[in-house]
């Protein structure tokens, strides 16, 4: 007497894939703060860096001898505005990988196997 042969379609489908973990809103938001944080402290250095050579040729009043020495000026401020924006990213992606967080399910929960009585 042989066993039956066991063929792969007679094998039960996969169990369907399950919410495991954090979601996508918090990936996004962790993201978001990195790039934020790279770019705000990249421009921000870059901005310090060129307002540093000016400040003996400017002063305190931010009015600069020559027209290059103001354009720097101007470009230091860009710089800065942009820095400022990358970190306004960075805090607004913090809130949402906080949110991510805060929402994601639990990676127990629907794993309860059930039984079917033949």
């Amino acid at each position: 007497h042989t066993a039956p042969a066991v063929h792969d379609d007679d094998a039960p489908p996969p169990p369907p894939a399950t919410h495991s973990g954090k979601n996508a809103v918090f990936y996004i938001g962790v993201i978001a703060a990195g790039v934020g944080l790279a770019g705000g402290t990249t421009f921000g250095l870059l901005a310090q860096s060129k307002k540093s050579n000016l400040d003996d040729e400017c002063g305190a009043s931010k009015i600069c001898a020559t027209q290059q020495a103001q354009s720097d000026l101007d470009a230091a401020k860009t710089k800065a505005y942009i820095a400022d924006g990358f970190f306004a990213l960075a805090g607004v992606g913090a809130v949402l990988g906080v949110i991510g967080l805060l929402t994601s399910g639990s990676s127990d929960a629907g794993l309860t196997p059930t039984s079917s009585s033949n």
